[in-house]
């Protein structure tokens, strides 16, 4: 939690002769840290909807044609990379309920102690 104390601790940081780059290091480290963290909670929507463009993809050139009589020529294997898409995307999301979970009880923990 930031209150004013701790503004105003950073700022005689500064005035007191602290590096400016340091600061901006430490700024910078954070936020590529906070996008990393974003981008592997959210990441799992990638192979998800990759396998779900599959399928349509599927449903749209193979099984259309079947219906109407004709004999689709395609030979990309869409169900299994479906199927492994869809796999790659909830081990990623379980992954990150996992992480989330931890940091959650991590964070809990921590603060009943204080």
């Amino acid at each position: 939690m930031v209150t004013w104390n701790s503004w105003k601790g950073f700022w005689s940081f500064l005035n007191k002769g602290g590096s400016q780059a340091a600061v901006h290091r430490i700024i910078m480290k954070a936020r590529i840290a906070k996008a990393f963290i974003a981008l592997l909670s959210a990441g799992w929507l990638v192979p998800l909807w990759l396998g779900i463009d599959a399928f349509l993809t599927f449903v749209h050139i193979e099984v259309w044609p079947l219906l109407e009589g004709q004999s689709p020529l395609n030979s990309f294997p869409f169900l299994d990379f479906t199927a492994r898409c869809m796999a790659v995307s909830l081990a990623w999301l379980g992954f990150v309920i996992v992480f989330w979970a931890y940091w959650l009880l991590r964070v809990t923990k921590q603060h009943r102690e204080a």
